[in-house]
């Protein structure tokens, strides 16, 4: 055999043009309920009475009387925003010891704002999906497969969102145990383009506290800790706005 070998004349190193991660590639929610800032933790906001703007009620005035006078009714409803937070630490002898590509802060900042993306993500998923948000609802009696396409156009709709989000609601080292976060239900909901006064939308998520990503300095740890949080409240504003088809299979 001719030496040297090419196991000899080669050291295995990192490839550093690739490597292999699993994450979600969207999220869904700020699309299906609009974030509306908020100054604080929680509030109130008015809810007119639909009935009240449906009424026909202008009546002829003869010369010489008054207008019919006409009313609305106007109600509240509230919102408590709650801070979700994570955290990863890494230690300086990580940092300094990582081969190329591998960037431990980077990736911990990434790591952990995704934990925020996914929380919001099945917190607002639960509350579409779940019984008695909207004030209608239907559970067909065989599955149908269509496609995206013939849902739109069998709705009506403008804008079709179909959630790709997986979660794993497995303990760190048990068996996985995946799903869709979005699961394979179909929500009908009225979305408005622009959060305003006088206007429905099927949910908000009123946001007190916008995404932040913050990094602290572990002196006697010699490390640094990446840190995410977000504080939010996702509210179905509109239950009228919505129709739920819960899938039988």
């Amino acid at each position: 055999m001719a030496t040297p070998t090419t196991q000899q004349v080669h050291i295995d190193n990192a490839l550093t043009n690739i490597s292999i991660a699993y994450r979600n590639a969207s999220y869904i929610a700020d699309q299906i309920f609009p974030p509306v800032p908020v100054n604080n933790i929680s509030n109130k906001y008015f809810v007119f009475a639909r009935a009240d703007w449906y009424r026909d009620e202008a009546a002829v005035r003869a010369p010489g009387t008054k207008a019919q006078e006409v009313d609305y009714n106007i109600s509240t409803s509230a919102y408590t925003c709650i801070e979700y937070a994570v955290a990863k630490k890494v230690p300086d002898e990580v940092v300094m010891n990582a081969d190329s590509p591998l960037r431990p802060l980077i990736e911990a900042t990434e790591f952990v704002t995704d934990k925020l993306w996914l929380r919001k993500e099945k917190a607002v998923a639960d509350l579409v999906f779940g019984s008695g948000t909207w004030a209608a609802s239907a559970t067909p009696g065989s599955p149908a497969v269509l496609t995206q396409q013939a849902i739109a156009a069998l709705f009506e709709l403008e804008n079709i969102l179909v959630g790709t989000a997986v979660i794993d609601s497995a303990a760190e080292g048990a068996t996985a145990s995946r799903a869709y976060v979005w699961g394979n239900h179909l929500a009908v909901l009225y979305v408005t383009r622009t959060p305003s006064l006088l206007t429905p939308s099927a949910g908000y998520i009123f946001t007190f506290k916008t995404r932040q990503v913050n990094r602290f300095r572990l002196d006697e740890e010699h490390s640094d800790k990446v840190e995410a949080l977000e504080s939010w409240d996702e509210v179905a504003t509109a239950p009228d706005a919505g129709y739920l088809v819960k899938s039988a299979a």
